[in-house]
């Protein structure tokens, strides 16, 4: 087995009741705990609602999509303004074999496109989610898909 290229480093420590908080060595910290649905499944009573982990891998799907179109599209030179471009995306629990699992993850994309550059965006659409690693990674256990809504301006 090779070196890997990179190792993602965490500390998470207890940060109250049902709470939980991450630090990240890349600089950033995150706090998780239960809320809503889950916390009734499981009869919990948190002090106060936070985001649980399956919240954040949700968003890191969508950061990491993002990410990897924006970086298709500057190297098509499709130039967007800021606010041109947004990902909202939906995590989906079902209960499989007793415990609600991350069954799939649907990234809505909103875009406003210079006009001309349709087909161009198309095909980076089309080939983005392929080179997302997040994505690729979960593919194995999630269904990860998108859509866009996109006007051309």
């Amino acid at each position: 087995m090779s070196d890997p290229l990179y190792v993602a480093r965490a500390t998470v420590t207890p940060a109250g009741t049902l709470q939980r908080r991450a630090v990240l060595d890349a600089g950033a910290e995150a706090e998780f705990g239960v809320h809503g649905p889950i916390a009734e499944f499981f009869k919990l009573s948190p002090p106060r609602p936070l985001p649980l982990p399956v919240d954040y891998v949700v968003a890191a799907t969508a950061g990491c999509m993002l990410g990897t179109l924006i970086g298709a599209l500057e190297v098509r030179q499709v130039k967007l303004e800021p606010g041109d471009l947004t990902a909202r995306a939906e995590g989906a629990n079902e209960l499989k074999d007793g415990l609600p699992l991350l069954t799939s993850i649907r990234v809505t994309y909103t875009m406003r496109i210079p006009k001309g550059t349709r087909e161009t965006v198309d095909r980076a659409l089309a080939k983005h989610q392929d080179k997302c690693p997040t994505a690729a990674t979960l593919k194995p256990a999630v269904a990860v898909s998108w859509t866009a809504e996109i006007e051309e301006v």
